[in-house]
């Protein structure tokens, strides 16, 4: 049960969307209101649900087909992070700002229930075996579980400093927090709510992945250019990957570890067997997120600076394709393994983006 960092979020639907993205070239855009930072696709892909990052904050329904806003809903302050949960038919989105979630039901685009949580929340992450939302609050350390068929907070657990992110294990009841404040990484007990052990890592802790099969932590350590790897059953640091830049986002393959950093070295490719490095790949100018798709065939890079969407061959890892994002693109969500859609910050835009199949 590994779970992408919701920094950005991608959701993988498959299915043929060609109907949808035809003639948008490699880049239709269209106007939404300022700052949209997040973005999720609807399960039918049908609808984008887009947050704007502002005072009082505000979450616009986009229908694809037509390419329009057909609703806009107040939120709180500061909307960011945003998580689907299908099988309900709700959205939940934090506002950072207003210290809140919302819930929203997606047939009646109505809150059903605004839940106050604690400060600055920047991560929300679902545990579907226990019907759980964790949702990571860094300026009061500590994070909330709530239980999603209530929408009732059943848990406060106290971590380290500053945690800004939050990963599952995919076995066992286990969850690791990042500490960036105090270069650690936290294991929680799940069946005991608890902070069960910390971990010493590198200076300044954020982005998160955990190997397939779970035997291993990887720790991006934006301050050292590092990356921690950790061995789970062990609970201890066994290596530790210098890089040439600060790490922005993280990915596993079934024998590959992928490291997003800052710097023009870009995307860098690392064998899992020995954690040698294999190949590095341009990146664009200061790259922010990588989204797979569900076949983990294709990658996709935003770079805020230059203000692209670069498409990869992880099979031969191979930059394919590259399309203009607008200026200063942030959120990001694929549509299928060839169609994604991107946010650009500055001018208040969402881009498609259509890449044909070779």
């Amino acid at each position: 049960m590994k779970r992408k960092r919701s920094k950005f979020f991608s959701l993988f639907l498959g299915g043929c969307c060609l109907l949808l993205f035809s003639g948008c070239g490699g880049d239709g855009r269209i106007d939404i209101g300022e700052k949209p930072i997040s973005v999720v696709v609807s399960p039918d892909q049908s609808t984008l649900y887009v947050a704007h990052y502002t005072l009082p904050g505000k979450l616009s329904v986009i229908d694809v087909e037509s390419r329009s806003v057909t609703k806009e809903i107040p939120l709180g302050n500061l909307p960011k992070p945003m998580l689907m949960l299908e099988a309900a038919q709700e959205l939940w989105v934090i506002n950072t700002g207003s210290n809140s979630v919302s819930v929203i039901d997606t047939q009646t685009l109505k809150i059903k229930r605004t839940l106050t949580v604690g400060q600055g929340p920047s991560d929300i992450a679902h545990h579907p075996r226990r019907n759980e939302i964790y949702v990571v609050n860094p300026e009061s350390n500590n994070i909330n579980v709530i239980d999603t068929s209530s929408k009732q907070i059943k848990a406060l657990i106290s971590v380290g400093a500053s945690p800004t992110s939050i990963v599952f294990h995919p076995q066992l009841e286990r969850a690791y927090v990042s500490h960036w404040g105090s270069g650690t990484i936290g294991v929680l007990d799940l069946a005991q709510q608890t902070l069960a052990q910390v971990i010493e890592v590198g200076e300044k802790p954020r982005p998160l992945t955990i190997s397939p099969d779970g035997q291993f932590l990887f720790v991006g350590n934006v301050a050292d250019q590092t990356v921690s790897v950790i061995h789970t059953q062990e609970q201890r640091v066994t290596n530790t990957i210098q890089l040439s830049g600060s790490p922005a986002d993280l990915e596993t393959l079934d024998d590959a570890l992928l490291v997003l950093t800052t710097n023009e070295d870009g995307l860098s490719v690392f064998d899992l067997a020995d954690y040698s490095l294999r190949r590095t790949l341009i990146a664009g100018d200061f790259p922010r997120a990588l989204l797979l798709s569900q076949n983990q065939a294709t990658g996709f890079v935003v770079a805020r600076e230059s203000g692209e969407l670069l498409m990869y061959d992880l099979k031969n890892f191979q930059l394919k394709k590259t399309q203009h994002a607008g200026q200063g693109p942030l959120g990001a969500a694929l549509v299928s393994d060839d169609h994604a859609v991107t946010l650009d910050f500055e001018n208040g835009s969402l881009h498609f983006h259509a890449f044909a199949s070779k």
